[in-house]
């Protein structure tokens, strides 16, 4: 719980979160959370570039639902596979 009241925190104060997307965070309920959180953060804030994602494989690209495919379908995801 203290580690889910940090992120909640740090997203909250920051300007910025960048997200890591892989196999293991599209299938994780924890960063499931926090992205919804940052993209409600971005609609009361009336910002779209809170949240910037990044990749290291292709689950974000191969998505179909959820919040993996909302951010393929909205944002630049930067391409640190290699």
């Amino acid at each position: 719980d203290k580690m889910l009241d940090s992120f909640h925190d740090a997203i909250g104060t920051n300007d910025r979160l960048i997200i890591v997307c892989s196999e293991s965070s599209v299938g994780s309920s924890w960063v499931e959370d926090e992205i919804l959180r940052a993209f409600s953060l971005e609609r009361k804030r009336g910002q779209h570039s809170i949240v910037v994602p990044i990749r290291i494989d292709d689950a974000v690209l191969e998505a179909q639902s959820g919040w993996a495919a909302k951010l393929r379908d909205t944002r630049n995801i930067g391409d640190f596979t290699d």
